[in-house]
């Protein structure tokens, strides 16, 4: 039986736990057991309200004349779409090992880490036509047919997705644009426009701008970009004014915490006045594990974030004084030649657990002790069928919504998933939606 990577509590203290999936998840993360902590299923992270009006307004970009940031699209679909479904109307071989076949066919998540999937495929014979799968329901139809304008990319308008508190996402529409590289066979995509709005600063209404420079369809991301009319002149100065998208900057001998919904429909600028440290830690079970990537973003009760890289692991960071919680994390390790990685992301927004006080330094451990649990349900008809729904929680108050092993590919994403069996069928490591 394989070794745990992330550490997992004693099972008696969840009701529905499948024994033997809860080792093959291959995690490595440690803290010493807890007793009792909580898990709360409950709202997906609102939007802020403080500062800013409430909502900014994307404006697409010009056609030209306007540089944009592309993300590489992966190629390949997660094991959750079916293939066949997914090209029933386009009457293409399925893809196998022994004939390469005339199309290039790959997959990329828009809005939230966890959102539907965007299938999306080139055809070597129509290289002009993109077909992608728009309103995500994993069939390419005739109507979703994108043609290439006059200089060669795609434009088109998709649905940024994000979980809020409806059964349905919260669904917003944006300006995508798509590039076929023929020579790597490559697809790249850049979000075409950008957040415009106010924010107040300094007791002022000032012009507000961002930019979703990783192309994921989430704003005010680590890799994002924050413009802002700081001097009151009524202009962006797109070098003087810029600034990361999340966290704390230095402006004018005072320390502002900068605040935006993953939406993009919000900002806040506000005066940090009392401060405190915070160190963040990922405790390692394994000698030889290491990680090689992280990123993960801590939001406070008052609704201040701050993104913390690899880097900054063991190391204090100044935050505002308050209650803070982890509310995403993504992590890439490796234990000998084998690459592991795992996102996670909170189950609510109340889970404010780390205090963090002027006086002295607060640890903040971003998942600690691992539990697996699983609903189960039957259906009692001319066959019984089981209904499995798998979750694995955090101490720090997050769920695991991806892991993988190996290479980067969409084919080795692992989604955990509700699973039917009926008969003599069995739950195993090949089917339950763990690794």
């Amino acid at each position: 039986m394989n070794r745990s990577i992330f550490s997992t509590g004693n099972r008696s203290n969840f009701p529905h736990v499948v024994p033997v999936v809860a080792l093959v998840v291959l995690l490595f993360i440690s803290v010493p057991v807890g007793s009792g902590w909580q898990v709360c299923l409950a709202q997906a992270p609102g939007t802020n309200e403080h500062g800013s009006p409430p909502e900014f307004q994307f404006i697409p970009a010009p056609e030209s004349g306007f540089r944009l940031t592309e993300r590489l699209v992966e190629a390949g679909v997660p094991e959750t779409i079916e293939i066949p479904a997914l090209m029933a109307a386009l009457d293409l071989p399925e893809p196998n090992l022994q004939e390469p076949v005339p199309y290039w066919l790959g997959s990329f998540s828009y809005g939230d880490i966890d959102s539907r999937r965007v299938a999306v495929l080139v055809q070597d014979n129509r290289p002009s036509t993109l077909h992608i799968d728009l309103n995500r329901d994993q069939k390419f139809s005739l109507d979703e047919q994108i043609a290439a304008g006059p200089d060669g990319t795609w434009r088109f308008t998709l649905d940024a997705e994000y979980q809020n508190d409806e059964e349905t996402p919260l669904q917003l529409p944006l300006q995508v644009q798509g590039r076929w590289d023929a020579n790597t066979k490559s697809l790249r995509i850049a979000t075409a426009g950008t957040m415009q709005g106010t924010v107040v600063f300094q007791g002022q209404s000032r012009l507000a701008r961002y930019e979703d420079r990783d192309a994921n369809g989430r704003w005010f991301d680590l890799d994002d970009r924050l413009f802002v009319d700081l001097n009151g002149d009524g202009k962006i100065d797109s070098i003087t004014e810029r600034m990361a998208g999340s966290g704390m900057r230095q402006l004018g001998g005072t320390l502002y915490a900068i605040s935006g919904d993953r939406t993009g429909r919000s900002l806040a600028i506000n005066e940090v006045r009392e401060r405190g440290r915070l160190v963040p830690l990922l405790t390692l079970d394994s000698e030889t594990a290491r990680v090689t990537r992280l990123s993960a973003s801590l939001v406070s009760q008052q609704g201040m974030r701050v993104d913390v890289s690899d880097a900054q692991l063991g190391q204090p960071i100044e935050v505002p004084i308050g209650n803070w919680q982890v509310s995403f994390l993504e992590v890439e390790l490796t234990e000998g030649d084998q690459a592991y990685y795992f996102r996670f992301a909170a189950v609510s927004r109340g889970q404010f657990a780390t205090s963090v006080t002027a006086e002295e330094a607060t640890t903040m451990e971003l998942l600690g002790e691992l539990k697996l649990s699983a609903q189960l349900s039957f259906n009692r008809g001319e066959q019984t069928t089981l209904l499995i729904t798998p979750s694995l929680y955090s101490q720090s108050g997050m769920y695991l919504i991806l892991s993988r092993v190996g290479p980067k590919r969409a084919e080795s994403e692992n989604h955990l998933r509700s699973i039917s069996y009926g008969g003599t069928r069995y739950l195993g490591a090949g089917t339950s939606g763990f690794l």
